[in-house]
């Protein structure tokens, strides 16, 4: 769905000489700050405006201490005695101008109330308002916009100088123009500078036909507002403005439009760039709609979409087809969720809640800021932190788009006395984001240069199906009699099956007293083992080197150990270069991923499985992986939402793909809830995490059913019967099946196209509006 548009072509009406005689009143807000605040698109930039001496600085995020003050005179025309105004402030990313100057615009809007309330003065819709009366509206409200250009300490004229609102620049990327979204009730209009023109539009300001000479290629574009946007623009009307709600729509270049109907909340995504219904999202449940106001986030390399009502949870959506993806529902009660954003390339969630507390002596409800990381990758029973000592950071709800900004992962936000803070570089915050450990950790001397992997040359013994370890040592770190621990306390005398070179020196390390955690550090696994008090034993950990050339053999740098931890870091060569190698750095329990490691270790299995002519090591090769498959097992039963994160970030369902394990993907396929309903465990995709195009899981089943990796195609049929019944509900799972079909006819499949076609969902479609 398109924004409806038309076109000003008459600008005539604006009188850029009227706009410097405007005579304003400023009426304080009644939190009294009189500090702005915004930040560029590319998160480099930072401007404030100070509305009681006008006064407007631009920073450098990465040096705040230092500022630029840009001198408009313009500002100085503002009186302060006739009505009450509102602004808003916006800065572009640095541009280039053919001339090679390095340029900042920066947009400063100043309107009334009128702007930002509707009012139905006719029988006609707002939304069929013609030109004249769009310019009649602008002319009656005595709005101004400025467009100023740091690099000349000049404003650029334009058509929206007697227009008021919502103002944002888009995100640029290099292009040769910059776009400027300015919203208010009237409608959405679009704007273009052409950097070219930039220079000659201030030098000619003279001119009577400037105006012309700078939109000759592109009239300005107003769009209308969404049907469900307008109707809650009017609801809002008749009781405030709706500068707070417009304001809290935008977010990285989209206007959110939320709606509800029949349990149904669905969200529509419209790109301000493109002009086009960009997503929709949906979610089935009880209407919380009246709990609070809405927050959005979209991540940084617009992968992930995160939405909350205000109320006790937080829903994760795919931008590229809009499934969920994960909810976070917070089990504490009287909270509003005011405010998130993803950080941390996108790897942590920070959020912002107020919880509300009853205070008998007043008899009151006193709010407590409340500051929760989310570690949205992270397997750690500690991926969800909080603190509640964060009073000065965040401002109030209402005062966020005057005073918080977020951008490319960057959160900043202004105080009263004009002090600009990056919430994340607080100390607090950082000790929040970045876990750390504060156990002290013994190092293992292990005698050997960091050109080399050997180990000290102590004897080893072996027996045909079986390996014992030369270095043996207990989490302080002391060396223990190699001969005779061996023969005792070793839960797995064979970790590496397949191993062909027996005289590789394995190190086994018991992380506590009892000695039933055990680090094992073969040729190319490093392993962790637990011992149950029955004698069971249970694989907690794997990691495997997907490298089985014997000149990219990882090194040992560094092994530290303490009680039932172990940082490990491991150095694996290039093969044509020292300084080309990967260094690997594991840190258990913590900040290891247990199930990506585990669903890549099946893939490296698979590569290197082997029919051994004796029987015992033949078992302790399938119980390896068994043991490994039971790792993934209890993540994708125990935290299916931690399961579908990994997935987009890490491939691993290509991984099993890939790994043959039939069975695991079986078991993610059909998994259900308790009331029968999928647990929608996977979810196709096009791109990567890095937004690139990639072979989507479809494609790579039918691909390995002729690389030898498949006995069969049951995994293609799998697949396909799981895009085709969920799509039943919502067509969003079937767009991976359409591109793999010629995949089909070409690995002689054609059998597979036939049984798709008679499928339910190509005939029967429930559509949710």
């Amino acid at each position: 769905m398109n924004f409806q548009t038309f076109h000003r072509n008459s600008i005539s009406s604006y009188d850029e000489e009227k706009v410097e005689i405007l005579k304003y009143s400023i009426k304080s807000n009644s939190n009294e700050c009189h500090h702005y605040i915004s930040i560029s698109p590319d998160g480099i930039l930072v401007v404030s405006l100070n509305i009681e001496n006008f006064k407007l600085n631009l920073y450098k995020l990465d040096n705040l201490s230092e500022s630029r003050e840009i001198n408009c005179y313009d500002f100085k025309n503002i009186d302060t005695s006739l009505k009450e105004l509102n602004w808003s402030l916006s800065v572009s990313n640095e541009i280039t101008l053919p001339d090679g100057t390095v340029d900042v615009l920066i947009a400063v809007s100043c309107f009334d109330e009128n702007d930002m309330r509707y009012k139905d003065c006719s029988d006609n819709d707002m939304n069929n308002i013609t030109n004249d009366k769009a310019i009649k509206h602008a002319e009656t409200n005595k709005s101004i916009t400025w467009i100023i250009s740091v690099a000349h300490q000049s404003r650029i004229p334009s058509s929206i100088n007697n227009v008021g609102g919502i103002i944002k620049f888009l995100d640029n990327k290099g292009d040769d123009s910059t776009e400027i979204v300015l919203i208010n009730v009237s409608g959405i209009i679009k704007y273009l500078i052409k950097h070219e023109k930039i220079k000659d539009i201030i030098n000619n300001l003279e001119n009577d036909n400037w105006f012309n000479f700078f939109l000759s290629d592109k009239p300005i574009e107003n769009f209308d507002f969404p049907t469900k946007f307008f109707s809650e623009i009017k609801r809002i009307s008749d009781n405030e403005t709706c500068d707070f709600f417009i304001q809290q729509s935008l977010i990285k270049g989209r206007l959110i439009v939320e709606d509800y109907k029949d349990q149904v909340q669905t969200v529509d995504m419209y790109n301000l760039k493109t002009n086009l219904l960009e997503n929709t999202f949906q979610k089935f449940e009880v209407n919380d709609i009246d709990i609070g106001y809405p927050s959005f986030a979209i991540s940084n390399n617009e992968t992930l979409f995160a939405y909350c009502r205000g109320a006790n949870s937080i829903t994760i959506y795919l931008m590229e087809n809009g499934l969920e993806v994960n909810t976070k529902i917070f089990k504490d009660r009287n909270i509003q969720i005011t405010f998130f954003d993803f950080i941390q390339d996108d790897s942590k969630l920070l959020i912002a809640i107020e919880k509300g507390i009853y205070n008998e002596d007043t008899a009151e409800i006193d709010i407590t800021p409340i500051i929760v990381i989310w570690d949205l990758f992270s397997s750690s029973d500690s991926c969800v932190r909080r603190t509640d000592n964060i009073y000065s950071l965040f401002p109030p709800k209402s005062e966020h788009p005057q005073r918080l900004v977020n951008s490319s992962g960057k959160l900043i936000t202004i105080t009263g006395d004009g002090t600009i803070i990056p919430i994340l570089k607080e100390r607090e915050i950082i000790k929040l984001m970045n876990l750390e450990n504060d156990n002290p950790r013994n190092k293992i001397l292990l005698n050997y240069d960091d050109t080399s992997s050997s180990l000290p040359n102590i004897k080893t013994y072996f027996s045909s199906s079986a390996m014992y370890y030369p270095l043996v040592y207990d989490f302080t770190g002391e060396c223990l009699d190699s001969i005779s621990e061996n023969d005792r306390n070793i839960i797995v005398r064979n970790p590496e099956p397949w191993a062909q070179n027996k005289n590789h020196e394995s190190i086994l390390v018991y992380l506590d007293n009892n000695k039933s955690i055990q680090l094992i550090i073969g040729e190319s696994t490093v392993q962790v083992w637990c011992k149950g008090e029955n004698g069971s034993k249970s694989l907690e950990y794997i990691w495997v080197n997907k490298y089985t050339e014997k000149h990219r053999q990882f090194q040992i740098q560094s092994l530290k150990v303490c009680h039932e931890e172990f940082s490990l870091t491991l150095y694996i060569p290039s093969g044509t270069s020292p300084q080309l190698g990967d260094k690997i750095k594991l840190e258990w329990p913590e900040s290891v991923n247990n199930t990506v490691d585990a669903c890549q270790a099946l893939e490296f299995f698979e590569k290197i499985k082997i029919v051994h002519s004796n029987p015992k090591i033949q078992f302790q090769f399938k119980d390896l992986i068994q043991q490994t498959q039971c790792i993934i097992k209890r993540c994708i039963v125990k935290r299916c939402g931690l399961w579908r994160m990994l997935d987009i970030r890490y491939d691993i369902m290509a991984n099993l793909i890939r790994g043959n394990c039939v069975s695991i993907i079986r078991k993610i396929l059909s998994s259900k809830s308790v009331d029968g309903r999928s647990k929608y465990l996977h979810i196709p995709r096009c791109y990567s995490w890095n937004k690139q195009i990639k072979e989507t899981d479809l494609e790579i089943a039918i691909k390995c059913t002729k690389s030898g990796y498949r006995k069969n195609t049951i995994i293609i049929k799998y697949l396909l019967d799981y895009y085709t019944d969920n799509a039943v509900k919502t067509s969003n799972w079937m767009f991976t099946v359409s591109k793999a079909i010629p995949l089909l006819y070409e690995y002689q499949l054609e059998y597979y196209i036939k049984e798709l076609f008679q499928k339910p969902c190509f005939g029967v479609n429930e559509i949710y509006l």
